[in-house]
């Protein structure tokens, strides 16, 4: 038995954990109490990480798809050499532009999968799709409209010492997204001088232990923020004093909101008056107020107007850049980066087919199955999946694989045998996450910020390699060469830990040279180091590190704040004829009687990503159910514990029904991380486990802008079995 130190794989929290180590199980796991970030917190899905190690999907070979559709085992020398032949006919015959890249590297895993970029350098293509950009390309389209840049991104660290919590679309009792958040929930929820209000059509755990809960109906969620925003303008409740000082543009937005019928969105939105005059009345009186949001805004109607009134409702109010407010925050890893136009408006690497822009440098899968299937001559002929497994995380699962069949070559990189390797023509096995060196680039703290690089517990299994090492064989074989760690400046590290810590090294040194106070403040020296930023990469090998502290008033600076005048820039004209738009839809609004609305990836407590494969790791809810309140059921005929038809516009799923009185009249909801294909043992075959959301999704409805999918309000009628 041996004990070593690590950090959970699952969310962009990375808790810090103590695994308990027998031959190549984990036996144990527990929070680990000196880490510097979590500090002893993690939640009850960290406890099942043995059964994402070891599962009999594990992928320990290189294989290659025959003409039968079956698998062969190929040597990594001839898997290396084919592909790579493949790559360069497609890109000297095609162009860069028809080659595209999918992932990166997994929740919480990024640091091996930056070595995917020198291979898309060498391809010459700049099309990354990821689950990121189907999920928050709206919001970092805004954030370029108000503070200059796309990756000027907003964090909700300020919730620990906030007055006022505000919840919107979220269950941070299931989902976290900031650290500690039982604890912090706990601590609202006790608290006789503090407040929390959750918005969401379901009475969450969340929602429960909060002093108010407004259940909004699906969809909704324009009606109800726009209202708020009226109505905090006509009593008062802005920061006047903030909005002359730090923002341009405010006079022009406010008399657009002038125009709204308070009354009406309320009654639209289905939320009493009363709770709308509740909670504005708390934000007036209150100096300390924390937003967040999550999923429920940006994958509902309307997602990237969501994001902008948000955005408006913290700025509008002061709510930025103090103690107890929302802030920004430094990154090591930058996940995202800034997509400008040229100078006559156009974009460079606009998609050929779709005519799709790129936002912060990423592509939404809702467009990539018709950059595809198409008959256009520059379509994406070759797709690199990298630890991702869009056949069932990407809306409408039968087109994409439609799509698939039409690719000259689909290569995946994963640890398991998904169902999109199962369509590729070679699977490369990666080692798992606690069989290399790894790191979250989800370190988005402030004033505090934590990196953790975490070192491998077990050897890879089979011939599985580290991501790093794949790209160098591929771009060996291509004629090209990878860049790595000096083995003089680094003789205490191996060959492929110089190789995977090479792209962390750089940004290392260019943060260091970029947030040079912040690094001091955070106890860093340049020492006898050649530079401050190889001293802070000196402290990164040994453990978990506090790499920056930020001032509050640093918010305000340069760094974040992008536009020239160094001010909030308001006024985005594309969402306030939006807006303007929401009168025309409220006037339209016709609803078929017996439809109901399902919101498609709810979490609970034992759903994850998909790299959970073996679906024993569920302690509850084995099935996924459909959670529907009881009156509901019982109009549509459907028994508790009964079985149901599930059908929507692009297709339908068989699932498991369960009366839930927590969900409002009108909708039902199915969780996320279900629908894989899997054998358990003793069974004579596979089987698919739990609702396969994305037969239910389609491509095409999505935000007319982001393409961000609307997962949240998918239109449904329920039949019982």
């Amino acid at each position: 038995m041996n004990t070593f130190k690590s950090a959970c794989i699952l969310c962009d929290s990375n808790c810090g954990i103590e695994l308990e180590i027998e031959g190549r199980e984990i036996t144990k796991i527990k929070p680990d109490k000196s880490h510097l970030a979590s500090q002893g917190y993690f939640c009850q899905k960290a406890g099942r990480l043995n059964y994402y190690q070891n599962h009999n999907q594990r992928l320990t070979h290189p294989l290659k798809r025959m003409p039968d559709g079956s698998f062969e085992k190929i040597d990594w020398d001839t898997a290396a050499k084919e592909i790579a032949a493949k790559l360069i006919k497609i890109r000297d015959e095609q162009g860069g532009h028809s080659f595209a890249y999918f992932g990166g590297g997994g929740q919480g895993n990024h640091l091996q999968g930056m070595n995917g970029g020198s291979l898309r350098k060498t391809m010459g293509s700049r099309y990354v799709y990821s689950s990121l950009a189907q999920e928050k390309t709206g919001d970092f389209w805004i954030a370029g409209k108000i503070f200059g840049r796309q990756d000027s991104h907003i964090t909700a660290d300020g919730l620990e010492h906030a007055d006022l919590a505000i919840f919107w679309g979220c269950n941070p009792w299931m989902a976290h997204g900031f650290p500690h958040a039982r604890n912090v929930l706990n601590d609202l929820s006790k608290s006789d001088k503090r407040k929390m209000v959750v918005i969401d059509p379901k009475r969450t755990k969340s929602a429960e232990m909060a002093d108010l809960h407004i259940a909004v109906r699906p969809g909704r969620d324009a009606f109800l923020l726009s209202a708020l925003l009226a109505l905090l303008i006509k009593i008062d409740g802005i920061d006047t004093n903030f909005i002359r000082k730090w923002t341009t543009g405010w006079d022009n937005v406010a008399e657009r909101f002038l125009k709204i019928n308070i009354e009406s969105y309320c009654d639209y939105a289905d939320v009493p008056l009363s709770e709308l005059h509740i909670l504005a009345e708390w934000i007036k009186a209150t100096d300390k107020i924390t937003f967040r949001h999550d999923l429920g805004l940006e994958q509902s109607l309307h997602s990237t107007l969501n994001c902008y009134l948000e955005k408006l409702l913290i700025i509008a109010t002061g709510s930025f850049g103090r103690e107890g407010t929302n802030t920004f925050h430094s990154t090591m890893v930058p996940v995202i980066g800034q997509s400008s136009p040229e100078a006559d408006g156009s974009y460079k690497f606009e998609t050929k087919v779709t005519k799709m822009i790129p936002i912060a440098g990423i592509y939404p899968p809702n467009i990539l199955a018709k950059e595809i299937d198409s008959d256009h001559p520059e379509r994406v002929r070759a797709l690199w999946v990298n630890s991702s497994n869009p056949v069932t995380s990407v809306a409408d699962t039968k087109a994409l694989k439609e799509a698939i069949g039409n690719l000259e070559l689909l290569v995946t990189v994963d640890v398991a045998m998904t169902e999109t390797a199962r369509l590729s023509h070679y699977v490369l096995p990666a080692a798992s996450q606690f069989e290399k060196w790894e790191a979250s680039s989800f370190n988005f703290g402030f004033p505090s910020n934590y990196f953790h690089l975490r070192k491998p517990v077990f050897e890879p299994t089979g011939e599985a390699l580290s991501e790093s090492e794949i790209y160098e064989r591929i771009l060996l074989a291509m004629g090209e060469t990878i860049p790595i760690l000096s083995e003089e400046k680094y003789p205490m590290l191996e060959r492929k830990v110089r190789l995977a810590l090479y792209p962390l090294y750089m940004l290392t040194r260019r943060f260091a040279s970029a947030n040079k106070e912040a690094v001091i403040a955070a106890g860093h020296e340049k020492g006898n180091h050649e530079s401050l930023g190889d001293a802070l990469f000196a402290k990164i090998l040994e453990g978990p590190v506090k790499f920056s502290e930020h001032k509050y008033e640093d918010n305000f600076s340069s760094k974040w704040l992008k536009h020239e005048d160094g001010k909030f820039h308001l006024e985005i004209e594309l969402l306030l004829n939006q807006l303007d738009h929401l009168q025309i839809e409220l006037a339209d609004n016709n609803e078929l009687p017996d439809s109901m609305i399902l919101m498609a990836g709810e979490r609970r407590a034992y759903t994850a990503n998909v790299i959970y494969r073996n679906p024993d790791w569920r302690r509850s809810d084995s099935l996924g159910a459909l959670q529907i309140h009881s009156e509901d059921a019982r109009t549509h005929g459907l028994e508790n514990g009964g079985r149901a038809i599930c059908k929507s516009a692009y297709g339908q799923i068989e699932v498991s029904v369960e009366y839930d009185d927590t969900c409002r009249r009108g909708m039902c909801s199915l969780p996320n991380g279900y629908g894989l294909l899997y054998q358990k043992e003793g069974d004579d075959t596979e089987k698919i486990y739990g609702p396969y959301l994305n037969q239910l999704t389609g491509a095409d409805h999505c935000d007319e802008f982001a393409k961000t999918p609307f997962h949240k309000n998918i239109e449904v009628k329920l039949e019982p079995l």
